[in-house]
């Protein structure tokens, strides 16, 4: 529930506040890129339990899990986050070479997606006014804690954005791009093997109030 139903548009102009050139992904440090990444996972969110709420009757339960970020740290401080900025690098390096991708679509490259802080979430359930909060329980996942080989990383990587940087650079760019960030095998250890904070996954339950 984290991605977004649609990439925000993000203004290019240079002096705008919605400037998000060199990041990839909304990381809340550039306000304008933040509120409007902020506003469409609400209107999404929004509009999903309000769906919901058509379908169930009262007392009905909805069941989902969701990634948020750690309350009061950065998101460049978390392994999310860097990888991002990880993801990010490798773009730039293809860019700069010109013949690979060019520079405008690596400025306008944006992976839509956004993680509440559980505060947030809780404050738009709440809002919505369809639902009770039966649950929130953070999960943890024992393959969080264990090591694996780099190429192991980079296979999530290539599965979770391979069709979205496909569809925005190209299909036929796809291999270049993911041969290059395959060499970059120390760098993706370095992140998940040292002491970033990790996003927080919560299983929510909520249960359908009365119909007014």
């Amino acid at each position: 529930m984290h991605w977004l139903s649609k990439t925000p548009k993000v203004n290019m102009l240079e002096k705008s506040l919605e400037w998000n050139q060199g990041s990839i992904k909304c990381t809340r440090f550039m306000k304008g890129v933040h509120e409007t990444f902020q506003a469409q996972f609400r209107s999404d969110f929004e509009s999903i339990l309000n769906a919901r709420a058509e379908e169930l009757v009262p007392g009905g339960l909805m069941v989902f899990l969701l990634t948020t970020g750690p309350g009061g740290i950065p998101f460049t401080d978390t392994v999310q986050g860097a990888i991002f900025n990880f993801l990010g690098s490798c773009l730039w390096d293809l860019a700069k070479m010109v013949v690979v991708i060019s520079e405008e679509k690596a400025y306008t490259f944006n992976v839509p997606t956004y993680s509440p802080y559980v505060e947030e979430l809780e404050s738009l359930i709440q809002r919505n006014g369809h639902f009770a909060m039966e649950r929130m329980q953070q999960l943890d996942q024992p393959m969080r804690h264990k090591t694996f080989p780099a190429q192991f990383y980079l296979s999530h990587l290539r599965a979770a954005l391979g069709g979205l940087i496909g569809k925005h650079f190209g299909e036929e760019l796809l291999e270049n791009i993911f041969n290059h960030i395959n060499t970059k095998e120390a760098e993706i250890l370095s992140i998940h093997n040292g002491k970033l904070h990790k996003e927080i996954e919560v299983f929510v339950v909520l249960k359908r109030m009365s119909k007014n």
